[in-house]
């Protein structure tokens, strides 16, 4: 899912475009040109607000994982709060526009009825100022969320940092994520597709009671999105103390997921440390990912 979101200006910004806008109207009469202005400035207003309200995400209708990554990032609340103040607004510019153009029409001076009208949005706009900064904050967070395909089968690839995680990934799929030979290299979940298959590289050691965003969010794309897990150990020792690697697979098993083992920078005296069977092999891995079937591994 991708929330391309456009941008949310500041109040006196739709006031101020709207208004310079009908300072170009054109008409035969004065009174013609005043109720081109109305109109004017009332299609501007509302086309411009409505568009916040169409395309900002409706939360009741997100997909799980979505609206639970919204809810940890923005004051759901709040959203909704702001959203309901902007669609009053909207309402209330289309009734006044329906009266002040009534009034213009019938009025001897067109001028005066287009000036109570422009009070009358400028007051409304004025009043959701604080509403559409906070809608503003909000969309710069949502453009930050993953663009994962929750609908479609996915794997998980877990570990510690550096453990190669996006190694991996990066292996199976082609994917171009940054990687360097250092702990948190994944500032987010990078994301790489086989075939009909989704695979994420999740970030973080997720072993910790206080998650920071990242892991978080990493955390719910387990929880929601996920069908499978890939754990990978690193026998070396050199990400993270086999004791640690090993409390972290078992939370990953707490997900109640088929989970397949993978060791990466081993030799085979060190594959010795894991009483398990290991995907030692890439293209076999490979082959298996491009079947969609990935034989499983024992507990």
């Amino acid at each position: 899912m991708s929330f391309d979101l456009p941008h949310i200006r500041k109040a006196d910004e739709y006031i101020d475009t709207a208004f310079y806008r009908a300072t170009k109207v054109v008409a035969k009469s004065a009174k013609a040109r005043e109720i081109k202005k109305i109109r004017l400035v009332h299609d501007t207003l509302v086309t411009s607000l409505e568009k916040i309200l169409h395309n900002f995400p409706t939360l009741d209708q997100l997909d799980p994982f979505y609206k639970e990554l919204f809810e940890i990032h923005i004051d759901s609340g709040k959203t909704k709060k702001s959203l309901a103040a902007i669609l009053w607004v909207v309402q209330r510019i289309k009734w006044f526009g329906k009266i002040h153009l009534q009034k213009a029409k019938r009025a001897e001076n067109a001028a005066e009825p287009r000036k109570a009208f422009y009070g009358r949005v400028n007051s409304l706009l004025k009043q959701i100022h604080k509403e559409l900064l906070f809608l503003e904050e909000a969309r710069k967070k949502v453009r930050t969320f993953p663009t994962i395909k929750t609908g479609m089968k996915t794997i998980c690839i877990v570990g510690f940092p550096n453990v190669g995680k996006t190694t991996l990934l990066s292996k199976l799929t082609g994917s171009t994520a940054d990687i360097s030979n250092y702990a948190f290299t994944t500032k987010g979940i990078n994301i790489g597709y086989k075939g009909k298959i989704q695979l994420l590289d999740t970030p973080g050691t997720l072993d910790r009671e206080n998650l920071n965003i990242i892991e978080k969010t990493a955390e719910l794309a387990m929880k929601y999105v996920a069908d499978e897990f890939i754990y990978i150990f690193d026998p070396t020792e050199a990400s993270a103390p086999m004791e640690d690697q090993w409390k972290l697979y078992e939370r990953v098993k707490l997900f109640k997921k088929k989970v397949y083992v993978y060791a990466s920078k081993s030799s085979s005296k060190e594959l010795e440390k894991l009483n398990l069977k290991t995907l030692t092999q890439l293209r076999e891995l490979l082959q298996k990912l491009s079947s969609q079937q990935l034989s499983s591994q024992p507990s």
